[in-house]
């Protein structure tokens, strides 16, 4: 009597190595999907490069754009808060010696620093933000990172030894924003140069003084600020 046989079911391990030979050891939803529904690695790995991966990659492009846009947003608010609370406290610190504080509005040298912070600090969130979304992309694109971080940190170092005083400079003036030195329309002593704040970046400080020449003070060149406008100076 014969023994009747079954023709078994193909193995789950050989679907799973069928997948990973279409798709790799981490396959797409996609991918997935098309070997699936195929049970074709050509299809599967065509399907994944023309529309998975591109998918993918514009996804994280545009969630970084949408990131981008909303931390400069909040960093622009929350330096403008902190812009008007400073300036309550400024208030508050010449009632306190006496003197009464003259308030007509806005102070066009804070709007001036506040513009200047919130300018920095977002640019600087966008680009941590945009250079760490480009870094996803890259990767799910299917581009090895190790040579690209490899690179930027040769660059990185080489810009830093050959740009030492650049990044003084913005570094100083930064600070100088950020603590408020001096500001737009203030009469300071430099040291080297003394006038009226013309301009303010974070590379350099623009002054113009009694006879009306044009001093442009790098900002990392600064050891001492003697502000004459600031407060109750006279």
């Amino acid at each position: 009597m014969a023994i009747p046989t079954t023709t078994p079911p193909p193995s789950e391990s050989g679907v799973e190595q069928g997948l990973a030979d279409a798709c790799g050891d981490d396959p797409t939803w996609l991918c997935r999907e098309v070997y699936d529904w195929t049970g074709s690695e050509v299809l599967a790995n065509v399907a994944d490069w023309l529309i998975g991966r591109p998918l993918t990659v514009a996804t994280v492009l545009f969630v970084g754009w949408i990131a981008a846009r909303i931390a400069r947003r909040y960093v622009r608010r929350g330096v403008r808060r902190l812009a008007v609370a400073d300036r309550v406290k400024t208030l508050n610190r010449l009632e306190a010696v006496g003197i009464e504080p003259f308030d007509d509005g806005p102070d066009p040298r804070r709007e001036a620093r506040a513009e200047s912070i919130s300018a920095v600090l977002s640019s600087t969130v966008s680009v941590i933000i945009w250079a760490v979304a480009i870094l996803i992309a890259f990767s799910e694109a299917g581009i090895d990172l190790a040579p690209l971080i490899a690179g930027a940190g040769i660059a990185g170092i080489a810009l830093g030894f050959g740009a030492q005083s650049l990044v003084k400079d913005c570094i100083a003036g930064f600070f100088v924003l950020v603590e408020d030195h001096y500001g737009l329309g203030d009469h300071v002593d430099l040291g080297e140069a003394s006038g009226i704040v013309e301009r303010i970046t974070l590379r350099v400080t623009v002054l113009r003084d009694g006879d009306g020449t044009v001093w442009h003070v790098p900002n990392g060149e600064v050891r001492r600020v003697g502000n004459r406008s600031q407060l109750w100076s006279v």
